[in-house]
């Protein structure tokens, strides 16, 4: 074997092994180093989440099955994953138990996976042994390095998990196919040196003549390698390079072969190649720098050179050996660690809050500006940061010192826990103060986070909040119309008893609530009413209200509620108006409700009454006019007829003129009647009355119908008390008694009984007059008092008016009473009875018609 073929083949597997050796030494640190730096963005990520989800409460909490923060609503609420993947990219959940409640977790429709189960490692690690969980985790189908921290309850109990993921780079899958790589290309490698030491041995003569295909072969194998590799001699003239060099370079290795940088590159990066070349060769060995370099693309990419030397087989060196490694992706992930470092200080300066950092050992790491401001640490202290004499300052500022220092020995001794609670200061100042242990994926203790915010001014105003609205439930309690208050978010926080006995809904159930829970009691669902519509144009609170007004910031309106609790329509009159606090914010809304259904159907009675008051004052008119008109023609009928009757000897004619007086006797009466209806359409005055006993009335109309009692034999019973004495009118009275004794004589048998009864009550007298006659059926007991009503053929008398009772039901409620009758049915007699005031007083001139204009 020639010594060139010997050199050749040594060169060749030494620069082989270098590469690989090389390569695997890169790709391990660079894998090491990238996964290092997805772990630190993965504790940063979540101690980044902790700290958001804390600035809307600490307070953790599961309530009707939503996962509260204070009083921040986690479920459905996407707000704080969306912020940390804009910050750190990647993926962010929070659980409620173990349900997604709020993530940016995609499934494989492309919506967020809500409602989806924790399992698996990370499952078994939070609910069953209470600790974090760090790892890869396959979620949806996808692989992840994760993080899940359990969130607790103030009893510690675990009600939901904080998580945040990162893809596996894409680094990852390069690295994996690197590795594949170069593991085929060594054990190519191998198996192509362990084939050519053999065909070396067994055929030594036919090497020459194969060298070129070696080279071939050789070539072949550097080809497969995906990293850029080039060979330079002494001189610094490449010998060759494999197809990723060439595609980095933009030359094929026919162009390069044999030319030196100067003869491929400009000036300026030419001799910076030269220089780091000769550097190389004139110190053999390794070497390894980092760089910007151009691709063929024209993109500038991070790159790390790894050069080696080699050796001519007479010892010198022969040139060197490179492989160029792009780490562009792990150079901004850096950036991006760097910006994230950067931007988590910033916001640590940038907090309202003073926070206090310190190690596994309670030692101080690092304190901001604001905790400065809040404990007033003296420069000199600030500047120093020792632990002693800091805490010494801090905890003398304290109202409880030894009550502090007993609960920071506590914490330091039980890690995991978390705390928050109020620190009470001298001068008068409270705190509010919050810690955390900082663990990590692994379960290490770094340290303990300290949180505190002065919350001297919120105290103070929370407390004279609380007096306001104590003074404001005190004045809202015993307003006598319907009141409630809600707050800005509309939730109920003041409701009266007038409110709970106008809906029927008790304070305790709308309390605090929100949704229009105050509408429902008027429209049967949660909708805007008159408070919710303050701001509103006059043309949308038109459409649910009328006769709207407004003054100024209140408004005030007309609602008609078609089905208001038992189904009755109701009118309200409803004024709402705005509450600000001193600052001038709006903070919440009053609203008072009278119903004024009363008010509008006593307007609509006035009005039905105005128009029958009118319509029967043209009757009356009509009625008196017509009594007159027919009052001149039958006068000398009456008086005429029957002396004609008399000089009459026709039997037959005497008949017809009997007809004629009979008819027009009816009509006379009729007449008088009608007029007499007329006569008691009008008011009692005070000057018509007379106290007269009861008892002598009757026995006076008794004697003045004694013929037609001793027609029938009817025995009449006056059962009143004589001693019973009323104010009354008396020729309405006689009139009264005649018509009703007249219609129990009319519809009693022969041999009936009457009987006329008094009972007196406080205010009151009851008359009845009971008969034992025909009776009344029970659907004509009060059609019987409607004029020229007659129930059925038997009781149609042709000389009756049909005026009777409805003159008796006049007279009666002319002195403010009330008639009725009562039977038990055809054939079981009846009863008339009516109402009377003891001390009538009768009605002042005009006092009816101002009692009906209102």
């Amino acid at each position: 074997m020639k010594p060139v073929t010997k050199y050749i083949l040594a060169s060749s597997l030494i620069a082989i092994l270098s590469i690989t050796l090389f390569g695997f030494y890169s790709l391990d640190r660079y894998h090491d180093n990238e996964a290092r730096n997805e772990r630190e963005r993965l504790e940063i990520s979540i101690r980044t989440f902790w700290q958001l989800l804390a600035t809307k409460g600490t307070d953790y909490r599961v309530v009707n099955g939503t996962l509260l923060a204070g009083d921040y609503a986690v479920n459905g609420n996407s707000e704080l994953p969306d912020k940390i993947q804009a910050i750190f990219g990647g993926v962010a959940t929070i659980f409620m138990g173990d349900e997604r409640v709020s993530t940016n977790v995609l499934d494989a429709d492309g919506k967020r996976a809500l409602g989806s189960r924790l399992v698996g490692a990370a499952h078994d690690a939070i609910f069953k042994q209470g600790v974090s969980y760090r790892g890869a985790t396959t979620i949806l189908g996808s692989p992840y390095l994760t993080a899940y921290d359990p969130i607790r309850n103030r009893k510690g109990e675990v009600i939901g998990v904080l998580f945040v993921g990162i893809k596996e780079g894409e680094f990852l899958t390069r690295l994996h196919v690197m590795k594949t790589h170069l593991t085929l290309v060594l054990s190519g490698i191998v198996a192509g040196s362990v084939l050519l030491l053999t065909l070396m041995g067994l055929a030594m003569k036919r090497v020459e003549a194969e060298n070129e295909n070696q080279g071939r072969f050789q070539q072949t194998l550097l080809d497969t390698i995906p990293t850029p590799v080039f060979f330079k001699d002494a001189s610094c003239r490449y010998l060759g390079c494999n197809k990723a060099f060439e595609a980095y370079v933009g030359f094929s290795r026919e162009q390069l072969i044999g030319k030196t940088p100067h003869e491929l590159w400009p000036v300026e990066l030419a001799d910076r190649y030269q220089q780091q070349d000769r550097a190389l060769l004139e110190n053999p060995g390794m070497q390894a720098y980092e760089t910007v370099v151009r691709y063929a693309d024209g993109t500038l990419r991070d790159a790390i050179f790894n050069k080696a030397t080699f050796n001519e087989s007479h010892g010198a060196v022969g040139g060197l050996v490179g492989v160029v490694i792009d780490i562009t992706e792990r150079k901004k992930a850096e950036v991006a660690l760097e910006f994230r470092n950067l931007l988590l200080s910033t916001q640590q300066e940038a907090s309202i809050d003073g926070i206090l950092v310190v190690d596994e050992n309670a030692r101080i790491l690092s304190f901001n500006r604001r905790f400065i401001e809040i404990m007033g640490l003296p420069p000199h202290l600030a500047e120093s940061k020792d632990d002693e004499p800091v805490l010494a300052y801090v905890t003398g500022r304290m109202v409880d010192p030894e009550g502090f220092l007993e609960k920071v020995r506590y914490l330091y001794q039980h890690r995991q826990e978390s705390c928050r609670d109020e620190l009470a200061m001298l001068g008068g100042k409270t705190l509010d103060r919050y810690t955390v242990s900082l663990i990590g994926a692994d379960g290490r203790y770094y340290g303990r986070l300290w949180s505190f915010r002065d919350i001297t001014e919120r105290k103070v105003a929370e407390e004279e909040a609380k007096s306001a609205y104590q003074q404001l439930l005190d004045i809202v309690e015993f307003l006598p119309d319907a009141t409630f208050v809600v707050d800005r978010e509309k939730r109920v926080i003041a409701w009266n008893r007038a409110m709970e006995n106008m809906t029927g809904l008790k304070k305790q159930d709308v309390m605090g609530n929100g949704n229009h829970i105050y509408s429902i009691p008027f429209y049967g669902e949660p909708r805007p009413i008159l408070i919710d519509l303050i701001d509103e144009d006059l043309d949308v609170i038109s459409r649910d209200y009328t006769t709207i007004k407004r003054e100024g910031s209140t408004l005030s309106a007309e609602a008609r509620v078609p089905a208001f609790r038992n189904g009755e329509t109701r009118y309200f009159w409803g004024t709402a108006t705005p509450l600000f606090d001193k600052s001038g914010n709006r903070v919440g809304g009053i609203e008072s409700i009278r119903d004024i259904t009363e008010n509008r159907r006593a307007e609509h009675e006035k009005s039905r009454m105005e128009a029958q008051l009118h319509h029967a004052r043209m009757m009356e008119s009509f009625m008196v006019r017509l009594g007159h008109d027919l009052k001149t023609p039958l006068t000398p009928l009456f008086a005429l007829l029957p002396l004609v009757r008399q000089r009459v000897a026709d039997p037959n004619l005497k008949k017809m003129l009997d007809i004629c007086c009979r008819n027009i006797s009816s009509i006379k009466e009729l007449t008088d009647k009608t007029r007499m209806l007329v006569k008691l359409s009008y008011d009692i005055r005070p000057y018509e009355l007379e106290s007269i006993p009861l008892y002598s009335a009757v026995n006076e109309c008794l004697a003045a119908r004694a013929g037609l009692l001793a027609d029938k034999n009817i025995d009449c019973r006056n059962e009143i008390d004589p001693a019973l004495v009323v104010q009354v009118v008396p020729d309405q009275i006689n009139e009264l008694f005649a018509n009703l004794i007249s219609n129990a004589v009319c519809y009693s048998p022969e041999n009936g009984l009457v009987r006329i009864s008094a009972e007196q009550c406080a205010e009151t007298v009851t008359v009845s007059i009971t008969d034992n006659g025909i009776g009344i059926a029970p659907d004509h007991l009060e059609l019987i008092f409607d004029e020229f009503f007659k129930a059925d053929e038997s009781r149609h008398n042709l000389e009756a008016s049909g005026l009777g009772l409805s003159i008796c039901k006049r007279i009666v409620r002319n002195h403010n009473g009330r008639i009725w009758a009562e039977s038990a049915g055809l054939g079981h007699g009846a009863s008339i009875l009516f109402t009377i005031d003891k001390q009538f007083a009768g009605v002042a001139y005009g006092e009816k018609e101002m009692i009906a204009n209102g």
